[in-house]
Protein backbone atom coordinates (compact mmCIF):
# COMPACT_ATOMS: atom_id res chain seq x y z
CA UNK A 1 0.00 0.00 0.00
CA UNK A 2 1.34 3.42 -0.97
CA UNK A 3 1.77 6.18 1.66
CA UNK A 4 -1.25 8.14 0.44
CA UNK A 5 -3.36 5.00 0.52
CA UNK A 6 -2.30 4.40 4.12
CA UNK A 7 -3.52 7.90 5.02
CA UNK A 8 -6.83 7.35 3.24
CA UNK A 9 -7.42 3.82 4.50
CA UNK A 10 -9.36 4.86 7.67
CA UNK A 11 -11.87 6.62 5.40
CA UNK A 12 -12.11 3.43 3.34
CA UNK A 13 -13.03 1.55 6.51
CA UNK A 14 -15.83 4.02 7.20
CA UNK A 15 -17.03 3.77 3.63
CA UNK A 16 -16.92 -0.03 3.89
CA UNK A 17 -18.98 0.06 7.07
CA UNK A 18 -21.66 2.01 5.24
CA UNK A 19 -21.65 -0.58 2.45
CA UNK A 20 -21.96 -3.43 4.93
CA UNK A 21 -25.02 -1.82 6.48
CA UNK A 22 -26.64 -0.96 3.13
CA UNK A 23 -26.07 -4.35 1.52
CA UNK A 24 -27.07 -6.11 4.71
CA UNK A 25 -30.42 -4.33 4.79
CA UNK A 26 -31.11 -5.47 1.23
CA UNK A 27 -29.88 -9.01 1.86
CA UNK A 28 -32.14 -9.33 4.92
CA UNK A 29 -35.12 -7.92 3.07
CA UNK A 30 -35.42 -4.87 5.31
CA UNK A 31 -34.97 -2.68 2.24
CA UNK A 32 -37.18 -3.55 -0.71
CA UNK A 33 -35.70 -5.23 -3.79
CA UNK A 34 -37.88 -6.63 -6.56
CA UNK A 35 -37.79 -8.02 -10.06
CA UNK A 36 -38.71 -5.74 -12.95
CA UNK A 37 -41.61 -5.84 -15.38
CA UNK A 38 -39.29 -7.39 -18.01
CA UNK A 39 -36.40 -9.88 -17.83
CA UNK A 40 -33.18 -8.04 -17.01
CA UNK A 41 -29.43 -8.49 -17.46
CA UNK A 42 -27.18 -6.17 -15.45
CA UNK A 43 -23.64 -5.42 -16.62
CA UNK A 44 -21.56 -3.84 -13.87
CA UNK A 45 -18.43 -3.88 -11.77
CA UNK A 46 -17.22 -3.36 -8.22
CA UNK A 47 -14.85 -0.50 -9.10
CA UNK A 48 -15.15 2.98 -10.55
CA UNK A 49 -14.79 3.29 -14.33
CA UNK A 50 -12.59 1.75 -16.93
CA UNK A 51 -13.54 -1.94 -16.88
CA UNK A 52 -15.23 -1.96 -20.29
CA UNK A 53 -18.93 -1.98 -19.38
CA UNK A 54 -20.16 -0.12 -22.46
CA UNK A 55 -18.27 -2.33 -24.99
CA UNK A 56 -19.72 -5.32 -23.14
CA UNK A 57 -23.27 -3.95 -23.38
CA UNK A 58 -22.71 -3.28 -27.08
CA UNK A 59 -21.47 -6.83 -27.58
CA UNK A 60 -24.58 -8.18 -25.83
CA UNK A 61 -26.78 -5.94 -27.99
CA UNK A 62 -25.33 -7.56 -31.09
CA UNK A 63 -25.39 -11.13 -29.80
CA UNK A 64 -28.77 -11.10 -28.03
CA UNK A 65 -30.76 -9.29 -30.72
CA UNK A 66 -31.55 -12.79 -31.99
CA UNK A 67 -33.50 -14.53 -30.47
CA UNK A 68 -34.34 -11.71 -28.03
CA UNK A 69 -35.63 -8.19 -28.64
CA UNK A 70 -33.54 -6.18 -26.17
CA UNK A 71 -33.59 -2.58 -25.04
CA UNK A 72 -30.80 -0.81 -23.16
CA UNK A 73 -31.38 1.22 -20.01
CA UNK A 74 -28.73 3.44 -18.44
CA UNK A 75 -28.62 6.11 -15.79
CA UNK A 76 -27.17 8.49 -18.36
CA UNK A 77 -24.24 9.69 -16.27
CA UNK A 78 -23.41 13.37 -16.80
CA UNK A 79 -26.62 14.35 -18.55
CA UNK A 80 -28.38 17.60 -17.72
CA UNK A 81 -31.87 16.14 -18.02
CA UNK A 82 -33.78 14.18 -15.39
CA UNK A 83 -36.24 11.32 -15.35
CA UNK A 84 -37.06 8.92 -18.17
CA UNK A 85 -35.94 9.75 -21.69
CA UNK A 86 -35.76 7.80 -24.94
CA UNK A 87 -32.36 8.29 -26.56
CA UNK A 88 -32.37 9.24 -30.24
CA UNK A 89 -29.16 9.31 -32.35
CA UNK A 90 -29.50 13.01 -33.17
CA UNK A 91 -29.70 14.19 -29.56
CA UNK A 92 -26.86 16.08 -27.85
CA UNK A 93 -24.93 14.01 -25.32
CA UNK A 94 -25.73 16.62 -22.65
CA UNK A 95 -29.34 15.39 -22.76
CA UNK A 96 -28.58 11.68 -22.72
CA UNK A 97 -25.09 10.99 -21.41
CA UNK A 98 -22.33 9.98 -23.82
CA UNK A 99 -22.46 6.19 -23.47
CA UNK A 100 -26.23 5.73 -24.06
CA UNK A 101 -25.98 8.01 -27.10
CA UNK A 102 -23.05 6.00 -28.43
CA UNK A 103 -25.07 2.77 -28.15
CA UNK A 104 -28.11 4.36 -29.80
CA UNK A 105 -26.01 5.50 -32.76
CA UNK A 106 -24.37 2.10 -33.24
CA UNK A 107 -27.45 -0.09 -32.75
CA UNK A 108 -30.37 1.80 -34.18
CA UNK A 109 -32.59 -1.28 -34.01
CA UNK A 110 -32.12 -1.52 -30.22
CA UNK A 111 -34.15 1.03 -28.22
CA UNK A 112 -32.06 2.93 -25.66
CA UNK A 113 -33.43 4.86 -22.68
CA UNK A 114 -32.05 6.65 -19.65
CA UNK A 115 -33.58 6.86 -16.18
CA UNK A 116 -32.13 7.20 -12.69
CA UNK A 117 -34.78 4.85 -11.26
CA UNK A 118 -34.14 1.61 -13.12
CA UNK A 119 -37.40 -0.05 -12.04
CA UNK A 120 -39.46 2.94 -13.15
CA UNK A 121 -37.48 3.03 -16.39
CA UNK A 122 -38.20 -0.62 -17.13
CA UNK A 123 -41.89 -0.04 -16.40
CA UNK A 124 -41.89 2.70 -19.05
CA UNK A 125 -40.09 0.51 -21.57
CA UNK A 126 -42.59 -2.31 -21.02
CA UNK A 127 -45.55 0.07 -21.40
CA UNK A 128 -44.30 1.96 -24.46
CA UNK A 129 -42.43 -0.78 -26.37
CA UNK A 130 -44.55 -3.95 -26.04
CA UNK A 131 -42.28 -5.93 -28.36
CA UNK A 132 -39.28 -5.70 -26.00
CA UNK A 133 -38.62 -8.90 -24.04
CA UNK A 134 -35.23 -8.14 -22.42
CA UNK A 135 -33.59 -5.09 -20.86
CA UNK A 136 -29.80 -4.73 -20.69
CA UNK A 137 -28.75 -2.42 -17.88
CA UNK A 138 -25.45 -0.59 -18.19
CA UNK A 139 -23.78 -0.05 -14.79
CA UNK A 140 -26.57 -1.06 -12.39
CA UNK A 141 -24.79 -3.60 -10.18
CA UNK A 142 -25.11 -1.31 -7.16
CA UNK A 143 -28.79 -0.51 -7.88
CA UNK A 144 -30.08 -2.92 -5.23
CA UNK A 145 -33.74 -1.87 -5.59
CA UNK A 146 -33.69 -3.98 -8.73
CA UNK A 147 -33.34 -7.75 -8.42
CA UNK A 148 -31.99 -8.67 -11.84
CA UNK A 149 -32.43 -12.02 -13.55
CA UNK A 150 -28.75 -12.22 -14.53
CA UNK A 151 -25.75 -10.28 -13.23
CA UNK A 152 -22.63 -10.04 -15.42
CA UNK A 153 -19.75 -8.70 -13.33
CA UNK A 154 -16.63 -7.27 -14.96
CA UNK A 155 -13.14 -6.92 -13.55
CA UNK A 156 -10.03 -5.67 -15.32
CA UNK A 157 -7.07 -7.89 -16.12
CA UNK A 158 -4.11 -6.88 -13.97
CA UNK A 159 -6.26 -4.78 -11.64
CA UNK A 160 -9.00 -7.03 -10.28
CA UNK A 161 -11.01 -6.45 -7.14
CA UNK A 162 -8.62 -8.87 -5.43
CA UNK A 163 -5.81 -6.32 -5.97
CA UNK A 164 -7.70 -3.19 -4.93
CA UNK A 165 -9.06 -1.29 -1.93
CA UNK A 166 -12.30 0.51 -1.20
CA UNK A 167 -12.65 4.19 -1.99
CA UNK A 168 -10.92 6.54 -1.36
CA UNK A 169 -7.75 4.48 -0.80
CA UNK A 170 -8.51 2.43 -3.91
CA UNK A 171 -11.01 2.20 -6.76
CA UNK A 172 -13.54 -0.23 -5.27
CA UNK A 173 -17.01 1.25 -4.83
CA UNK A 174 -18.51 -1.96 -3.49
CA UNK A 175 -17.51 -4.82 -1.24
CA UNK A 176 -15.67 -7.80 -2.70
CA UNK A 177 -18.31 -10.04 -1.14
CA UNK A 178 -20.87 -8.66 -3.60
CA UNK A 179 -19.21 -10.74 -6.32
CA UNK A 180 -21.41 -13.61 -5.10
CA UNK A 181 -24.46 -12.12 -6.83
CA UNK A 182 -22.88 -12.57 -10.28
CA UNK A 183 -23.86 -15.49 -12.49
CA UNK A 184 -21.00 -14.65 -14.85
CA UNK A 185 -17.69 -12.90 -14.19
CA UNK A 186 -15.71 -11.49 -17.13
CA UNK A 187 -12.06 -10.53 -16.85
CA UNK A 188 -11.70 -7.74 -19.43
CA UNK A 189 -8.74 -6.22 -21.30
CA UNK A 190 -6.85 -9.52 -21.35
CA UNK A 191 -3.90 -10.26 -23.63
CA UNK A 192 -4.73 -12.39 -26.66
CA UNK A 193 -4.27 -15.76 -24.94
CA UNK A 194 -4.32 -17.12 -21.41
CA UNK A 195 -3.10 -20.60 -20.56
CA UNK A 196 -5.42 -23.00 -18.69
CA UNK A 197 -3.15 -22.54 -15.66
CA UNK A 198 -3.56 -18.74 -15.80
CA UNK A 199 -7.33 -19.08 -16.11
CA UNK A 200 -7.46 -21.38 -13.10
CA UNK A 201 -5.27 -19.00 -11.11
CA UNK A 202 -7.67 -16.15 -11.84
CA UNK A 203 -10.64 -18.17 -10.57
CA UNK A 204 -8.82 -18.81 -7.31
CA UNK A 205 -7.64 -15.22 -7.06
CA UNK A 206 -11.18 -13.88 -7.49
CA UNK A 207 -12.53 -16.45 -5.00
CA UNK A 208 -15.43 -17.47 -7.20
CA UNK A 209 -17.86 -20.18 -6.19
CA UNK A 210 -18.19 -23.35 -8.31
CA UNK A 211 -21.51 -22.13 -9.69
CA UNK A 212 -20.09 -18.89 -11.10
CA UNK A 213 -18.96 -18.93 -14.72
CA UNK A 214 -15.68 -17.20 -15.56
CA UNK A 215 -14.89 -15.72 -18.97
CA UNK A 216 -11.99 -13.76 -20.43
CA UNK A 217 -12.22 -10.99 -23.03
CA UNK A 218 -10.00 -8.56 -24.90
CA UNK A 219 -10.60 -5.12 -26.35
CA UNK A 220 -10.39 -4.87 -30.12
CA UNK A 221 -9.70 -1.60 -31.89
CA UNK A 222 -11.81 -1.33 -35.00
CA UNK A 223 -11.41 0.62 -38.23
CA UNK A 224 -11.01 4.38 -37.75
CA UNK A 225 -14.01 6.53 -38.63
CA UNK A 226 -13.78 10.04 -40.04
CA UNK A 227 -15.45 12.56 -37.72
CA UNK A 228 -14.62 16.05 -39.00
CA UNK A 229 -12.20 18.09 -41.09
CA UNK A 230 -10.82 17.43 -44.58
CA UNK A 231 -11.74 14.10 -46.15
CA UNK A 232 -8.98 11.55 -45.54
CA UNK A 233 -8.22 8.06 -44.31
CA UNK A 234 -6.15 7.08 -41.29
CA UNK A 235 -3.34 4.70 -42.15
CA UNK A 236 -0.71 2.84 -40.14
CA UNK A 237 2.36 4.97 -39.57
CA UNK A 238 0.59 8.32 -39.89
CA UNK A 239 1.76 11.14 -37.63
CA UNK A 240 -1.03 11.91 -35.18
CA UNK A 241 -1.97 13.70 -32.00
CA UNK A 242 -4.72 12.24 -29.85
CA UNK A 243 -6.93 12.93 -26.87
CA UNK A 244 -9.14 10.83 -24.61
CA UNK A 245 -11.73 11.74 -22.00
CA UNK A 246 -12.27 8.24 -20.64
CA UNK A 247 -11.41 6.33 -17.49
CA UNK A 248 -8.03 4.60 -17.69
CA UNK A 249 -6.92 5.63 -21.21
CA UNK A 250 -3.60 3.74 -21.00
CA UNK A 251 -4.66 0.91 -23.32
CA UNK A 252 -5.94 3.38 -25.94
CA UNK A 253 -2.71 5.34 -25.80
CA UNK A 254 -0.64 2.16 -26.12
CA UNK A 255 -2.63 1.08 -29.17
CA UNK A 256 -2.11 4.45 -30.86
CA UNK A 257 1.61 4.41 -30.08
CA UNK A 258 1.95 0.95 -31.65
CA UNK A 259 -0.06 1.68 -34.81
CA UNK A 260 0.85 5.30 -35.56
CA UNK A 261 3.53 7.92 -34.89
CA UNK A 262 2.00 9.46 -31.79
CA UNK A 263 3.31 13.01 -31.32
CA UNK A 264 1.12 14.12 -28.40
CA UNK A 265 -1.53 12.51 -26.20
CA UNK A 266 -3.86 14.66 -24.10
CA UNK A 267 -6.11 13.24 -21.37
CA UNK A 268 -9.32 14.64 -19.89
CA UNK A 269 -11.61 13.48 -17.10
CA UNK A 270 -14.10 10.75 -17.96
CA UNK A 271 -17.43 12.11 -19.31
CA UNK A 272 -16.08 15.68 -19.26
CA UNK A 273 -17.82 17.94 -21.81
CA UNK A 274 -15.65 19.86 -24.26
CA UNK A 275 -15.85 23.51 -25.26
CA UNK A 276 -15.32 24.88 -28.79
CA UNK A 277 -12.13 26.61 -27.61
CA UNK A 278 -10.71 23.36 -26.24
CA UNK A 279 -11.45 21.55 -29.46
CA UNK A 280 -9.89 24.33 -31.52
CA UNK A 281 -6.71 24.20 -29.40
CA UNK A 282 -6.52 20.43 -29.87
CA UNK A 283 -6.85 20.88 -33.63
CA UNK A 284 -4.18 23.60 -33.66
CA UNK A 285 -1.87 21.42 -31.54
CA UNK A 286 -2.12 18.70 -34.15
CA UNK A 287 -0.67 21.02 -36.79
CA UNK A 288 2.05 22.16 -34.37
CA UNK A 289 3.16 18.72 -33.20
CA UNK A 290 2.28 16.43 -36.12
CA UNK A 291 2.71 18.89 -38.98
CA UNK A 292 0.25 20.11 -41.61
CA UNK A 293 -0.17 16.55 -42.89
CA UNK A 294 -0.90 15.26 -39.39
CA UNK A 295 -4.17 13.77 -38.21
CA UNK A 296 -6.04 13.86 -34.92
CA UNK A 297 -7.58 10.85 -33.18
CA UNK A 298 -10.00 10.44 -30.28
CA UNK A 299 -12.10 7.68 -28.73
CA UNK A 300 -15.59 6.90 -29.95
CA UNK A 301 -17.05 8.23 -26.71
CA UNK A 302 -15.21 11.53 -27.16
CA UNK A 303 -16.55 11.78 -30.71
CA UNK A 304 -20.09 11.43 -29.34
CA UNK A 305 -19.52 14.31 -26.91
CA UNK A 306 -18.00 16.69 -29.44
CA UNK A 307 -20.28 15.95 -32.38
CA UNK A 308 -22.31 19.15 -31.97
CA UNK A 309 -19.12 21.27 -31.74
CA UNK A 310 -17.35 20.23 -34.92
CA UNK A 311 -19.03 22.90 -37.05
CA UNK A 312 -17.56 25.64 -34.82
CA UNK A 313 -13.93 24.56 -35.36
CA UNK A 314 -11.61 25.66 -38.15
CA UNK A 315 -10.32 22.32 -39.36
CA UNK A 316 -6.95 22.23 -41.08
CA UNK A 317 -6.50 18.55 -40.30
CA UNK A 318 -8.91 15.56 -40.24
CA UNK A 319 -10.30 14.13 -37.00
CA UNK A 320 -10.93 10.40 -36.58
CA UNK A 321 -12.34 8.21 -33.83
CA UNK A 322 -11.47 4.57 -33.23
CA UNK A 323 -14.34 2.39 -31.96
CA UNK A 324 -13.62 -0.33 -29.42
CA UNK A 325 -15.16 -3.79 -29.46
CA UNK A 326 -15.08 -6.90 -27.29
CA UNK A 327 -13.70 -10.31 -28.20
CA UNK A 328 -14.07 -13.33 -25.93
CA UNK A 329 -11.11 -15.66 -25.64
CA UNK A 330 -10.93 -19.44 -26.01
CA UNK A 331 -14.26 -19.68 -27.86
CA UNK A 332 -16.27 -19.17 -24.68
CA UNK A 333 -18.78 -16.40 -24.02
CA UNK A 334 -21.75 -15.88 -21.67
CA UNK A 335 -24.58 -15.92 -24.23
CA UNK A 336 -25.71 -19.50 -23.55
CA UNK A 337 -25.55 -18.91 -19.80
CA UNK A 338 -27.64 -15.74 -20.09
CA UNK A 339 -30.30 -17.18 -22.38
CA UNK A 340 -30.43 -20.34 -20.26
CA UNK A 341 -30.99 -18.35 -17.06
CA UNK A 342 -33.67 -16.22 -18.71
CA UNK A 343 -35.38 -19.23 -20.24
CA UNK A 344 -35.40 -21.17 -17.00
CA UNK A 345 -36.48 -18.18 -14.95
CA UNK A 346 -33.70 -18.69 -12.40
Amino acid sequence: MKPLQVLLYPFSLLYGLGLVVRNGLYDLGWMASRRAALPTVVVGNLSVGGSGKTPMVEWLCARLSVPCKPAVLSRGYGRKTEGFLWVRPGMPSSDTGDEPLQIARKYGQVPVAVCEDRLAGIDRIAAERPGINLVLLDDAYQHRKLKADVYVLLTEYGLTWADDYLLPAGRLRDLRAQRRRAAAVVVTKCPGHLSPEAQSAYRQRLKLSPGQALFFSSLTYERAQHVAGPAATLQAGDAITAFAGIARPDAFQAHLASAYVLKKFKTFADHRPFTPDQLQRLADDCVTFAGPAGKMVCTEKDAVRIGHLTASVEWKIPLFCIPVGTTFLHGQDPVSLITGRLGNGK
